[in-house]
């Protein structure tokens, strides 16, 4: 199997360090401090393949007393094949403290997995899809407006048409490792947004937006 990543990552700050980047394994971890400029990071990973486990993770730590701290990722997953399993997990987290100044987060993450099988009427038909979306954001400021802008995405679609037997699992598979979410509620959810904003002055606003579609058909099975 084969992955064919595409990975940016931008920084821009007077004091910063881009450290463990590795487009190679999905991995960001971007740290920036700063006093009176602005501090501007954008991490955007994205991944094509037909098979497999995909795994992104994004880390962002900025911190400033009176200019703006702006963080921005972007992950997105494609996976389209037949008769296989299919896994992606995206994890970002975002820490912003400042004085005066402002905080700006906008995560998006999205998977969209897609296998379909056809006239494969002699043979048994195995299709596992998995979407882990996990987001935090954590926003600190005496003053400063925050603001945090969400949208978390995923479309499963699984489809066979003649075949002996057919087996066909979406999001059965609980989180790898441990979430933000995890004893929050009673079960281990597969998209998860987590959200702690501090000022003392300051406004706070959040914008949040989660959508899963689910999409099973089967047509023509024996078994």
């Amino acid at each position: 199997n084969t992955s064919y990543p595409t990975f940016r990552m931008f920084a821009r700050t007077v004091k910063g360090v881009a450290a463990g980047t590795n487009a190679a394994t999905n991995t960001c971890v971007i740290v920036q401090t700063n006093t009176t400029g602005t501090n501007r990071a954008v991490c955007r990973e994205h991944n094509e393949q037909e098979e497999g486990m995909v795994q992104q993770s994004c880390t962002i730590t900025q911190t400033n007393v009176s200019g703006q701290n702006i963080a921005v990722v972007d992950q997105s997953v494609l996976m389209d094949h037949e008769d296989t399993t299919q896994r992606s997990e995206q994890r970002s987290d975002i820490s912003q403290t400042n004085g005066t100044g402002s905080n700006y987060a906008g995560v998006s993450q999205r998977s969209t997995l897609s296998t379909e099988a056809e006239e494969e009427e002699d043979e048994d038909v195995f299709q596992e899809q998995d979407v882990i979306q996990n987001s935090v954001v954590d926003q600190d400021s005496s003053s400063g407006a925050i603001r945090a802008d969400l949208f978390q995405s995923h479309r499963l679609e699984a489809e066979v048409e003649e075949a002996a037997s057919v087996e066909q699992l979406q999001n059965a598979q609980a989180p790898f490792g441990e979430t933000e979410c995890e004893g929050l509620q009673i079960f281990e959810p597969n998209i998860c947004a987590v959200f702690d904003q501090n000022s003392t002055n300051g406004t706070l606003l959040v914008n949040s937006r989660q959508t899963l579609l689910h999409d099973a058909e089967a047509e023509e099975v024996e078994g």
